[in-house]
Order: C-alpha cells, then structure tokens, then sequence
C-alpha cells in the first residue's frame, strides 16, 4: 500500500488513562494514581510519507500537557526528524505520577516542586541524531538533600546538545551542557 500525499487530523478525547491499567507493567499499575485521569490528544499529519510530512500534535493527561511539531523525511525509509516537543507550565508533582517507578525515584531525589518549561529538539536520522534542549527550571524548587536547594523563585536553565550515534559503541556525546542558576552559569 502506498499513500500519496494526505492530510489526517487524529483527535482522542476524555480517554481514560486508569482502563489501561492491565497492560502496564505490574509495578506501574500499581502506582498509577487512583484518579481516573483523562488522556486528550490532537495530531496533524500532512505530506507524503515517501518525501516528507510535516506534524502537529498536542497531548495532555489531566495537567500535563506536550506539543510537537515538525517535519519528518522519507517516513518509509530512513526517517530523518526535525521536530520540537515541547511543554510549558509542566507540574513536576503531576508529570512524577505518570513516569515509571524507576524513573520517578530518580526525579524524586531532586525534590522538585512547582513548575517547569522544556524544549527538545530531535534532528537528524534514527542512527545519528542531534538533540538539542532546554529546561527552565526558574518556577521549580529543588531540594536534593543537604546538598543543594533552590527555591521556587531563583532563575534556572539548563540547556545541552547530545549527540546519538547508532553506529558507533561510544553512541553518546555530549557536546554541550550549560547550567544557570540566577548570575552564575557553569559551561
């Protein structure tokens, strides 16, 4: 089967995130928050997936709310992404209750509250992809131990450039990483 050019609008809407449940992993389903969150999403497709298509698409559960947009390349054969996902106003304490249990713990130690923005950029092929990103951490706190805090009304960024390369055994590089906290930056 072959599609020529087309435009799809997909649209889901009040979906019930808790009727999933039994597919989760076991330890999952079993932190899933006992509300029934609802699963909303709008995605807009429109090209040629034999040159290239071009994405939109917005997806939230209850208060945690993600947009992409983009383009994708020859889709069939070897996709090449130039896409942005991105989420303002993103409620860590939401956002924690949706993540795997693994995850989450490791997002726990930061002790964030409050809110944060992210970026990230995906360019380039599945086997050597650019990543850029940021974070803006500015609306969160954060409580790591006795080690580090920052409240909810300090200035914060942090911004990077990862490189993946599937073909390589060292596929990880990270070519840049900045770290801003009010006047003080560390590159």
């Amino acid at each position: 089967m072959c599609i020529r050019d087309s435009d799809i609008t997909a649209k889901l809407d009040q979906i019930d995130v808790s009727h999933f449940h039994p597919y989760y992993v076991a330890q999952l389903a079993d932190t899933m928050p006992a509300g029934s969150e609802k699963l909303n999403a709008t995605i807009q497709l429109a090209g040629n997936i034999g040159t290239q298509i071009a994405s939109t698409g917005n997806i939230s559960v209850g208060d945690v709310n993600v947009e992409v947009a983009g383009n994708v390349e020859q889709a069939q054969t070897t996709p090449k992404l130039d896409l942005t996902i991105s989420s303002q106003a993103l409620p860590w304490n939401k956002l924690l209750q949706l993540l795997p249990p693994d995850v989450t713990k490791q997002i726990e130690d930061l002790g964030l509250s409050g809110f944060g923005n992210l970026t990230i950029q995906p360019k380039g092929t599945l086997d050597n992809l650019v990543i850029q990103g940021e974070f803006d951490l500015s609306k969160s706190g954060i409580q790591y131990q006795n080690v580090f805090a920052k409240p909810e009304t300090t200035n914060m960024k942090l911004s990077f450039e990862i490189a993946l390369n599937a073909l390589k055994a060292d596929a990880l590089n990270v070519s840049a990483l900045t770290l801003t906290v009010g006047e003080f930056g560390l590159k």
